[in-house]
């Protein structure tokens, strides 16, 4: 977007550096109104429906949680709790991939399971298929109403 040029000390103010004024006043008015009035479809008070919100008033939440480092058995699992630094209105939609470090090859054995979420915490599972040895992370991603 073009800056408009302060006036000169002085200067007489004639009505076309007044529209310019007004112009881009407007123009940045209807940019915040259209990105502060889009909604997005998000599930609410009643899980299996979802309600119509301003994107404005969702929170979102994305980290990278260390679990593992080191050997582990086949079938274990492991259980991290994730604590929000906010509560959500509502259980929001929570999302978790795991993403192995150091031993690719291991990444085929580990599953990342979801349960108990609530508007402050989740917990996420972390099951290794087979024996070995990996350094793992878990990138989560919360969205929900605010």
């Amino acid at each position: 977007m073009p800056q408009i040029s302060p006036p000169e000390r002085g200067q007489p103010i004639d009505i076309d550096y007044l529209y310019e004024i007004v112009n881009a006043i407007n123009t940045i008015n209807n940019q915040i109104v259209s990105t502060s009035n889009a909604e997005s479809r998000v599930s609410g008070a009643n899980p299996t429906s979802t309600d119509a919100v301003k994107t404005s008033s969702l929170k979102f939440y994305a980290n990278q949680i260390s679990v593992a480092s080191g050997k582990f058995d086949a079938d274990q699992t492991q259980t991290v709790k994730v604590v929000f630094p906010f509560n959500f209105l509502y259980p929001p939609v929570v999302t978790a991939t795991p993403l192995v470090q150091n031993f690719k090859e291991q990444s085929k054995n580990v599953i990342v399971a979801i349960e108990n979420v609530t508007t402050g915490a989740v917990d996420v599972l972390v099951t290794f298929k087979k024996s070995g040895q990996a350094d793992i992370d878990v990138h989560l991603i919360a969205v929900g109403q605010a």
